[in-house]
């Protein structure tokens, strides 16, 4: 899986495959979270960023017939949790120049069939730790249905010079 910080062009695809200008990204905490949500790897698929906060974004996946024939493939929407939930452990203020992360793993359970239709994403971390971070991903549908759900595992260092690893905290629910 992916989790590393590659810089590259921005763009996206819509349904029919054609360009289309990127869409405006909502300001983040951290300015990674726009390069990992929208480039390289997440511009060749589509991705869009939709919102981000503090530990929290949503990212969407346009459907495209090279998702998958009629239905959208369990690797795309396996490769949209990994973009989404790294994006998200990047959402932090905290982490300076020097900060480097990488996917641990992820489990993943597929609960619905995505038919041809868009899919978005929402990651939200669940605890930061010293250096290991969890979180959760859920992805709906366009019609809102979750086809899928998934524990992300993350390891990021490099917190600012004065600013330590935040201290564990659970996600308020």
């Amino acid at each position: 899986p992916g989790g590393s910080v590659v810089k590259g062009g921005v763009s996206s695809q819509d349904s029919a495959d054609q360009p289309v200008a990127p869409d405006p990204a909502p300001a983040a905490p951290n300015p990674a979270v726009r390069r990992i949500a929208t480039e390289s790897f997440a511009a060749m698929l589509g991705v869009r960023l939709v919102a981000c906060g503090e530990d929290r974004v949503v990212v969407e996946l346009p459907y495209s017939s090279k998702l998958g024939v009629g239905r959208v493939h369990g690797g795309a929407i396996s490769a949209l949790i990994d973009i989404a939930a790294t994006a998200a452990f990047w959402a932090c203020p905290r982490l300076g120049a020097s900060a480097r992360g990488a996917t641990v793993g992820f489990t993943v359970q597929f609960l619905n069939l995505a038919v041809a239709t868009t899919l978005t994403a929402t990651a939200q971390v669940r605890r930061r730790g010293g250096t290991l971070c969890v979180g959760d991903v859920s992805v709906r549908d366009a019609a809102g249905d979750e086809v899928a759900a998934a524990l992300v595992t993350y390891k990021l260092t490099g917190y600012s010079s004065g600013s330590s690893a935040p201290a564990p905290r659970e996600r308020a629910d």
